[in-house]
């Protein structure tokens, strides 16, 4: 099998949101996991997919003896675990531990009160993550959170997240898991398909929104630049913290708008009576320009054609990897709702 196609010949999501967010920032982008999704960045750009491997393997580790022959965990077999302590839990950010190590992770730790991520926040981790040497590792970082009265001196006024669970693993590894959970998701797919047709308790496992050992997760990624939000699969709209962004031109954001942590985009869940609701979407940040002469306007049209057009090139190219993928999803759909 390929590392950029399924032997169907169906395209990876997740090779798509790589390249095209390595082509809008014209350098190889930083890549990590962050809480179960897959993320990749690069200056003005970042994307997020909703893929990734598990950290915690106690359930394996800790299996009874009847258990005792289940294979180890591929996503434990490749990586190795990474410790640390955090001073002030849900109030400090900063790991201690070996530096070796935690110089890698600490750009990668969420904001502890729970506070979303920015266009500018992804650019500070790429600006901290590139001034260390590129060891061919990814890291792999989880965090639990709990609700926290009294935390800044007054009732309902804080939440504590903490990062509890990391690892590290070769990215080449890594790349090839990522695909892999990729390919469960669609055989899932398949499977559904060839057991029933229309909505039931076999065909709603691929359209709900709700994590659980029922429900085949739609494997949805995002990118947001200044200019551009694209969702890849399943139509969305960022989820931003400030609901003034709302404006009578749109939605409209900026590079230090941030995005909420639950959900970071609002994703459509795809109706039974649409056909073929799968594709690339995208949407253009609303940009209000105001010019005193027609040198100044035409100054600023062109300025911003640059970027919007350099970024769409980018898009239409991982368009063009993933359209079969988007084609077998529209042909399952209108296959199971056909009438």
């Amino acid at each position: 099998m390929g590392e950029e196609n399924f032997s169907s010949g169906m395209g990876y999501i997740s090779s798509a949101l790589i390249n095209c967010v390595g082509d809008i920032g014209e350098r190889d982008p930083v890549i990590f996991q962050r809480d179960r999704r897959l993320v990749v960045a690069s200056c003005d750009v970042f994307g997020v997919m909703d893929v990734g491997l598990p950290t915690d393997f106690r359930r394996w580790e800790e299996r009874g003896e009847y258990r005792k022959n289940d294979p180890e965990p591929a996503a434990r077999k490749y990586s190795r675990p990474v410790g640390w302590t955090v001073k002030f839990p849900g109030m400090d950010s900063t790991l201690e531990g070996d530096e070796g190590d935690l110089m890698y992770f600490q750009p990668l730790v969420s904001d502890p009160n729970g506070f979303g991520v920015s266009i500018e926040d992804m650019n500070g981790l790429v600006g901290r993550c590139r001034k260390l040497i590129d060891d061919g590792n990814v890291r792999l970082l989880d965090h639990s959170s709990r609700y926290h009265s009294h935390k800044g001196g007054y009732a309902c006024d804080g939440t504590d997240v903490v990062p509890v669970n990391g690892r590290v693993m070769p990215k080449d590894r890594f790349l090839k898991l990522i695909r892999r959970e990729e390919e469960e998701f669609f055989n899932g797919m398949r499977d559904t398909v060839r057991i029933s047709k229309g909505r039931n308790s076999y065909s709603s496992r691929i359209y709900s929104n709700y994590d659980n050992i029922r429900n085949v997760a739609l494997p949805d990624a995002f990118l947001l630049t200044p200019h551009i939000f694209a969702s890849f699969i399943r139509r969305g709209l960022p989820n931003f913290e400030d609901a003034g962004l709302l404006t009578t031109f749109g939605q409209r954001w900026e590079r230090g708008s941030k995005l909420d942590t639950s959900p970071m985009v609002r994703f459509d869940l795809p109706c039974e009576n649409s056909s073929s609701p799968f594709g690339m979407n995208v949407v253009l940040n609303p940009i209000f320009m105001r010019e005193r002469n027609a040198e100044g306007f035409s100054k600023s049209r062109r300025f911003f054609k640059l970027f919007v057009e350099r970024e769409l090139d980018a898009i239409e190219g991982a368009t063009h990897k993933i359209e079969s993928t988007i084609g077998e999803l529209n042909e399952i759909h209108n296959n199971l709702f056909k009438e």
